[in-house]
């Protein structure tokens, strides 16, 4: 299940002419990463910001409401937004939020049909040792409610 969301998710955002345009995206480099950038992973004047990505569950789904046979647990996407300027950090961020308002997700083998947006915080990474700001960050996370499987 959540392959196929996670897929979907990369697509929209790594395809995005806003996000390719305000993280320096190259055909070589989205700066979409899952998880985890690549080693050595900066940013700088051209290349400005990145972004990372999890999917996740949100347990089982509550019996006390009302759920449907063929409805699935919730799915947690978790979003960090680095750049390295706080204004850079809310654009990405906000075009991030925009894309995902209310949301559906028809999928292949899934629908989806609430994107709801919990998390949306500002973290400033500082340096242990000099006390120099690395990194502006932005920690996004959306709940996806009422999955459901289509038929086969």
């Amino acid at each position: 299940m959540s392959e196929e969301f996670r897929k979907e998710w990369f697509d929209l955002v790594a395809d995005d002419v806003t996000i390719q345009g305000l993280t320096g995206y190259a055909v070589a480099d989205k700066r979409v990463y899952l998880s985890w950038p690549p080693e050595g992973i900066t940013v700088s004047a051209t290349k400005p910001a990145y972004m990372t990505y999890e999917l996740g569950t949100g347990g089982a789904i509550d019996q006390s409401r009302y759920v449907y046979s063929a409805q699935y647990e919730d799915i947690i996407i978790e979003a960090n937004v680095w750049a390295n300027t706080p204004d850079t950090r809310d654009r990405v961020a906000e075009r991030l939020r925009d894309l995902f308002k209310d949301h559906h997700w028809d999928l292949t083998t899934w629908r989806c049909l609430t994107t709801d947006l919990e998390v949306y915080e500002d973290i400033t990474e500082i340096q242990p040792a000099t006390g120099h700001i690395d990194y502006y960050r932005k920690y996004i996370r959306w709940r996806l409610r009422r999955v459901y499987k289509k038929d086969d």
